[in-house]
């Protein structure tokens, strides 16, 4: 039963675990998306083609290959969010599957140790069965010995009369 209680509690302290990581997870995750839902907004309201307008507004061929470089790290920039936004909805997936295994094996480990208590609880009154009926197994042997003891005694007695009997009649026939 012991073992059976620390095996629950390691899977608690794992569960709580897990609830932990899985928070934080979201809240990452919450941060993220918000900050690629600021990125589309900002370019849904500038028109959605300012990367384009962006390159034909330069004045010199060094200002388009500036613009384009700053274009292409902003889209790098963005190709990297939505990366870990997906790398962290699927972390987030696979500590929801685990923490779900762990909440599975905590309802096995705690209907085991229901189990082992009722085993434990029929194995104690069985014995205090046991216990009563060797108590009362007890007492009749000793009212037995009892009557016995009064049985010897009387014969003890009746012998020892007889004795006394026989030596006093040698004693009157010397």
């Amino acid at each position: 039963i012991d073992d059976t209680q620390a095996n629950i509690d390691d899977t608690q302290d794992s569960i709580d675990e897990t609830q932990d990581d899985i928070e934080e997870k979201q809240e990452e995750l919450g941060d993220k998306q918000e900050e690629l839902s600021r990125r589309v907004v900002t370019s849904y309201k500038s028109g959605g083609n300012t990367a384009i307008s962006l390159l034909l507004s330069s004045t010199s061929f060094d200002e388009l290959i500036s613009k384009a470089y700053y274009i292409d790290k902003v889209n790098e920039n963005d190709k990297e969010t939505i990366d870990t936004v997906h790398r962290i909805q699927d972390e987030l997936a696979q500590q929801k599957a685990a923490l779900e295994q762990q909440k599975t094996e905590l309802e096995q480990q705690k209907a085991e140790l229901e189990g082992q208590r009722t085993e434990l609880e029929g194995l104690k009154s069985t014995q205090v069965k046991q216990l009563d009926d060797m108590k009362a197994k007890k007492d009749e042997v000793q009212t037995l010995l009892d009557g016995l003891n009064d049985d010897v005694k009387e014969l003890m007695e009746k012998r020892d009369a007889e004795i006394l009997e026989a030596a006093r009649q040698e004693e009157e026939a010397r």
